[in-house]
């Protein structure tokens, strides 16, 4: 099945509201992981960056569902990070 039709259809089932609360705790859920990680000086294994890869799909796919429920413009996405790109690349001395 279709990514984009799965998305669509918890939206429909769950509702907006609870499909924004899922999208909150997968982010907190990424945040633990990175905390874990520095805890632990970033010194890692295949088997410990496991959670952090599953918490990383995790709010990739509810990303992608919140630009669907909002109806957000991919391009105004992408234009809005590229903006942000060249102000670390400034930042950096990269520019």
């Amino acid at each position: 099945m279709k990514k984009e039709t799965v998305l669509k259809e918890a939206v429909k089932q769950w509702g907006v509201d609870a499909q924004c609360a899922v999208a909150i705790e997968e982010m907190a859920e990424l945040i633990k992981e990175l905390i874990k990680l520095k805890r632990a000086d970033y010194r890692y294994s295949a088997e410990s960056i496991q959670p952090l890869i599953e918490e990383v799909a995790d709010v990739r796919l509810m990303i992608e569902q919140v630009i669907y429920m909002f109806d957000i413009s991919t391009d105004d996405i992408d234009d809005i990070s590229e903006r942000k790109l060249n102000k670390i690349a400034g930042r950096l001395g990269l520019k």
